[in-house]
């Protein structure tokens, strides 16, 4: 498992509101780009993020918390390595369920932060697909018996 950590700062660089009654959520979703060999059964993976963030916006008055929820989106592109014995074809990416959404670079004075760092972990499982070349071999000799035996005829 990969432990993935990000952060990410608001669109407009707009502050938020750092309260209990409002938290932080966010989810996220991982999707296979490529796959290139990088030799000596090791493999590059490039993976594009995507996922979004709930917060509460920071507005200046008497009440500082406004009462309606924005969300950002929020996308990235990683490459992380993968050792494989055969030849990968595809991957399936799994993103843990709980995707933590955390307040950072909190300003001394306020409860209010512009940016947020969002943590989950990254699951990557290879199917090992059955080799080609035993699959034309097992072919190949159904096919070679069967012309020997119509010779045999």
């Amino acid at each position: 498992m990969y432990y993935i950590d990000l952060i990410h700062y608001l669109c407009r660089n707009r502050n938020i509101c750092i309260t209990a009654q409002y938290p932080l959520s966010g989810t996220m979703r991982a999707v296979l780009k490529s796959i290139d060999s990088l030799g000596g059964n090791l493999y590059s993976l490039s993976i594009q993020l995507v996922g979004s963030v709930s917060y509460l916006p920071y507005v200046c008055g008497c009440n500082n918390c406004d009462v309606c929820p924005q969300t950002d989106t929020v996308f990235t592109s990683i490459t992380v390595p993968f050792y494989s014995t055969t030849v990968p074809t595809s991957a399936t990416l799994t993103v843990t369920p709980n995707v933590l959404v955390s307040p950072t670079n909190v300003q001394d004075c306020c409860t209010k932060t512009n940016a947020v760092e969002i943590e989950f972990g990254l699951t990557v499982t290879s199917p090992a697909p059955a080799p080609a070349v035993a699959a034309l071999l097992g072919e190949d000799e159904s096919l070679a018996n069967e012309t020997k035996s119509s010779k045999n005829k």
